[in-house]
Order: C-alpha cells, then sequence, then structure tokens
C-alpha cells in the first residue's frame, strides 16, 4: 500500500466530481423526454450522525469542524423537494450547490 499525496487524492476527487456531473448531464439528455429529470446536488457538509462520527475521530480537517457549521438535514431536504418543482427546472442535467446563496433563496431556504 503506497499513501496518496494530496495531489492524487484532489486528482481523484476533481475526475469522480467531473464523471458524475457528466453522468447527470447525459441522464437528463436520455430521459428528459420521458419526464425524468436529473440534478446533481452539492450539499457540503450535513449534520448527520456520519458528522458525529467523524467529529469523534479527529481524523481530518472536517472533523475540527464545529457542529453549527454543518447544514442541518432540512436545507438540502427543503432544495431537493423544490428541484423537483418547475421553478427549479432550468436546472436539469445540471448541478447546484447548497452552498449558493441565490439557490438557497430561490428554494426559500436560509
Amino acid at each position: 500500500f503506497k499513501q496518496k499525496t494530496a495531489y492524487e487524492i484532489s486528482l481523484g476527487l476533481v475526475g469522480s466530481e467531473m464523471c458524475i456531473r457528466d453522468r447527470t448531464k447525459m441522464t437528463h439528455l436520455e430521459y428528459a423526454s420521458l419526464g425524468i429529470r436529473a440534478i446533481g446536488l452539492s450539499p457540503g457538509t450535513v449534520a448527520t450522525d456520519m458528522q458525529v462520527a467523524i467529529r469523534a475521530s479527529g481524523i481530518n480537517p472536517i472533523s475540527q469542524l464545529s457542529p453549527n457549521s454543518h447544514s442541518p438535514v432540512e436545507r438540502p431536504a427543503a432544495i431537493i423537494a423544490w428541484l423537483c418543482t418547475d421553478d427549479a427546472k432550468e436546472f436539469d442535467g445540471g448541478d447546484v450547490s447548497l452552498n449558493d446563496e441565490k439557490i438557497r433563496q430561490r428554494a426559500g431556504v436560509s
């Protein structure tokens, strides 16, 4: 086992994100005519039990974040519900971020 450098890890993450975004766009193009919508959501960190375990582990910089710095689970849930409406149709095939203030405003989420 060879420890990966931060650069190697970053390249892998960027590649993974690009694959997911391409897959979202492709799914939209292939299935939109059937009424199937595909939208990616980048939620950032969300206050879940997983974050509690990460914080307890002290394993990485995320584990050092205050519990208040994570989004409450209701926030991404509300944005997902909004993304299912016609008001968010312009994002079909794309990706939205929970950290985007304009997205949160349009979704009616603070």
